[in-house]
């Protein structure tokens, strides 16, 4: 597992001289809307040694009280992860995800 700190980093690393080959890309950008942030995702996944089957799941910021404890499916392998309080609903999100990958 690899965390960035930010964006300009998770770059770095995606397209340097070695690029770096994810199982899942997990992004919470703050102050980004959910959708800002899955375009960010998307062009990151772009630069990466990418195989088609690398998920996106974006948590956002601020979660609305009504979809709290959802999973939104945006794209072919993309998610928005509206979390719920004690994260066992993005827990099983990822969980289920990346078996699916080594399936």
């Amino acid at each position: 597992m690899l965390v960035a700190a930010d964006l300009e980093d998770a770059h770095e690393w995606v397209s340097g001289e070695s690029p770096i080959h994810a199982d899942l890309v997990l992004i919470n950008l703050v102050r980004k809307t959910p959708e800002e942030s899955v375009r960010l995702g998307c062009e990151l996944r772009e630069h990466a040694k990418y195989d088609g089957h690398t998920s996106l799941v974006v948590m956002p910021e601020k979660v609305p009280r009504e979809l709290e404890g959802t999973d939104v499916k945006v794209g072919r392998n993309d998610w928005v992860c509206y979390y719920d309080e004690d994260s066992s609903q993005l827990q099983t999100l990822l969980a289920r995800l990346l078996n699916k990958l080594s399936s």
